[in-house]
């Protein structure tokens, strides 16, 4: 495709390395470059993302917006953006789209994005990042190795540009995060004392594919521009404040998640009260007390991937305590545990239980990875042929899906 070579070589005239060697590898991983491909999907991984999930998500939305008018859309933990991609061509002209993130980071790269003259320095920006390795390393498929390397630099030069950021590095912040997030393991991404952290990938064949993203840039502007978005830097609460309080909004909430807890209300309610008159015996500091606290933390702790800085000790009852300032539509997307039902219950919510894998099928030792029990709740239940002809009622706003048939489009 000569529009692809000649629209990379616009962006790495620069005469380090000769546009034969460039060519070359546009002709080699043409089937990489996303702005060829049919299906773009997310800007960058993140952990947590729900394209499994995307075909529920959209059912539930366009049954809303069929039967009354929806004036905001609000995302209070947009993180990698799947939810506001897997909506994007049903939402209603004219509608607001309200995207949060608590991470400074994420939310200054979704504004250089959006920026008419920020996204376009940012993809040459990123063009010179890619360029300048294949310059270091005189070539332009390096090793793993090199590439970790490589990364690590790059990853120590974000977190320079975090600490201080300004007007003048901001875009520069941006296109190595952005690079750095789409060549990095599994979306795995965190927050460190103010400082991002992503594990380099040790999948060969993404270090081999390093444009395939670039063309995105120019996609998610014209997806931010074409819908009226407005980004926040907020905590959820804000937001929810001063965007939800109104009946023709819809809320979608993906939050750090629980740790997954299969106990019933019942069982965890008289655990709790059991382990709270306990620690209330117990003097603070000795070593009885630090394991009862533990026990309590452990049942109400979130997963093992926590975001950092913004992911630790979340305040997870308190989100679901704070569902009563949403007075439109919502959803909520966490792993099974007893407080969400119990909350669903007090507001007359609706759960469904969706069955997921994790990213990788099979632990490291080959063995299959057992199923996980992921919550969708909303206010109103799917009516449509995708969700209540493949599930099984368990209570009278709780549905289980079944494994045999939804599992196939969800999972």
């Amino acid at each position: 495709d000569t529009q692809v070579i000649k629209r990379i070589n616009a962006l790495l005239d620069r005469g380090d390395i000769s546009h034969s060697v460039l060519t070359d590898y546009v002709l080699r991983n043409y089937p990489y470059f996303s702005f060829n491909s049919p299906h773009l999907g997310n800007l960058y991984p993140y952990a947590g993302g729900k394209q499994k999930f995307y075909e529920t998500i959209n059912t539930h939305f366009k049954e809303v917006v069929d039967s009354q008018e929806i004036s905001t859309i609000i995302d209070p933990f947009m993180g990698g953006l799947g939810t506001f991609y897997s909506l994007f061509t049903h939402i209603p002209k004219d509608t607001s789209v309200i995207l949060n993130d608590l991470n400074p980071s994420i939310y200054t790269l979704s504004k250089n994005v959006q920026n008419k003259n920020g996204h376009k320095k940012m993809m040459v920006c990123i063009s010179n990042i890619i360029q300048d390795m294949f310059k270091q390393y005189q070539t332009y498929q390096p090793t793993s190795e090199q590439y970790k390397e490589y990364h690590s630099a790059l990853l120590q030069k974000l977190n320079e540009i975090e600490k201080n950021r300004t007007a003048k590095n901001t875009i520069e912040g941006s296109s190595i995060l952005l690079f750095l997030l789409n060549n990095g393991f599994g979306g795995n991404y965190e927050m460190k004392d103010s400082g991002s952290y992503i594990s380099a990938s040790t999948d060969t064949k993404k270090v081999k594919r390093f444009f395939n993203f670039v063309g995105k840039i120019g996609l998610y502007h014209y997806l931010y521009n074409t819908a009226k978005v407005t980004f926040h830097n907020k905590d959820y609460k804000t937001i929810l404040k001063k965007y939800s309080g109104h009946s023709d909004t819809y809320t979608t909430m993906d939050p750090p998640y629980f740790q997954t807890n299969m106990m019933s209300i019942e069982e965890f309610d008289k655990k709790m009260e059991h382990l709270n008159q306990t620690l209330a015996t117990q003097t603070i500091g000795t070593q009885e007390y630090k394991t009862t606290h533990k026990e309590i933390l452990s049942l109400t702790c979130g997963c093992s991937f926590n975001y950092g800085n913004f992911g630790d000790d979340f305040p997870h009852e308190q989100l679901l305590r704070d569902l009563k300032l949403i007075k439109g539509e919502l959803t909520y997307f966490n792993y099974r545990h007893p407080l969400i039902e119990k909350y669903s219950k007090k507001y007359g919510l609706t759960i469904q239980y969706l069955e997921r894998r994790t990213t990788n099928s099979k632990n490291t030792s080959g063995t299959p990875i057992q199923m996980k029990e992921e919550t969708f709740m909303t206010r109103r239940r799917v009516k449509t042929a995708l969700c209540s002809q493949n599930s099984t009622q368990i209570s009278n706003n709780i549905n289980y899906i079944n494994p045999n048939s939804m599992v196939q489009k969800v999972s």
